[in-house]
């Protein structure tokens, strides 16, 4: 990536963000399976048959607080 954006003209860092679909169940294993892999944002979107979307809600501000 950066090879490539320093050809181009843009050099520096390049941003990487994630959307995750998850559940209440499993969102903490999706936050730890993309930690460290050199994302900068990771997006956490309930999915459609997730019986509790605001406790998804809840647990990605409380890990935002961490």
């Amino acid at each position: 990536m950066a090879e490539g954006r320093a050809a181009a003209g843009r050099p520096g860092e390049h941003q990487f963000t994630v959307f995750v679909e998850t559940t209440t169940s499993d969102a903490a294993a999706a936050v730890d399976a993309w930690a460290g892999t050199g994302v900068h944002r990771i997006a956490l979107q309930p999915t459609a048959d997730e019986p509790d979307p605001e406790g998804v809600v809840r647990f990605a501000a409380e890990l935002g607080n961490a």
